[in-house]
């Protein structure tokens, strides 16, 4: 488990944890960081002498080189080389720290830093759509801002509506976490809204840019949500 910064730790390190330790069940769970970069992040690993990491294989550490590599690569290829691991994502739909992030990253990149809530919250379905491809993600997507909740009293508090605010109609977040104990033999993503297609919520947010009405960042993607995963419990 990892949050913030750390959930990012989680998702890289895995890798190497899982091929030199034996378990009989494990789970990656990430709080709060999606990895919702703006154009350019291809770089940063190979700036910052991450190409040489031992957590790449030969493949990746070349696409590094050329400076092709994305963190949301690595995580997928981690997903497929673990399909018995769940990687469980815990997500505020707008996180204001992520969106904070992404601008001082895009003034590092020299790229433009403005990113509205709508903005945000639709280039984290593009992202998420690709990791949802994987049939061991699974998605506690939760209303409002909050950033990190898993070493913090609102873990025991929030749900799919938000932080401090649990609901008879949803698995609260601490429920939904427990699973990954227990293990049962399936489990299900998690959000609360509307649901709209993706084609629906990219026409909303270009409608706003355009200057027409706000988007209410409160609905679920239909290509996310219902999601259902099997857990195998399988050894390795």
């Amino acid at each position: 488990m990892g949050q913030s910064a750390g959930s990012l730790g989680a998702k890289l390190y895995c890798r190497k944890i899982f091929s030199e330790f034996e378990y009989k069940a494990a789970a990656v769970i990430t709080d709060s960081y999606l990895g919702v970069f703006p154009d350019g992040q291809e770089s940063i690993m190979y700036d910052f002498g991450g190409c040489n990491s031992d957590i790449l294989n030969l493949p990746m550490r070349a696409l590094c080189l050329l400076r092709q590599l994305t963190m949301g690569s690595v995580v997928q290829k981690s997903m497929r080389d673990y399909p018995e691991v769940p990687f469980v994502y815990i997500q505020s739909k707008i996180d204001l720290y992520q969106t904070s992030y992404y601008s001082a990253l895009a003034v590092t990149l020299d790229e433009d830093p403005l990113i509205t809530e709508s903005q945000f919250y639709l280039m984290s379905q593009n992202l998420l759509q690709a990791f949802n491809e994987h049939s061991n993600f699974v998605l506690y997507l939760a209303d409002g801002s909050t950033h990190t909740f898993t070493t913090l009293n609102k873990y025991y508090t929030s749900g799919a509506e938000g932080e401090k605010k649990r609901s008879e109609n949803y698995l609260s977040l601490q429920e939904h976490i427990e699973q990954f104990i227990q293990f049962p033999e399936v489990v299900s993503s998690v959000c609360k809204g509307v649901v709209l297609s993706k084609k629906e919520a990219v026409a909303a947010v270009a409608a706003e840019e355009e200057g027409g009405p706000s988007v209410s960042n409160d609905y679920c993607l239909e290509e996310l949500f219902p999601k259902l995963v099997h857990l195998s419990g399988s050894s390795k």
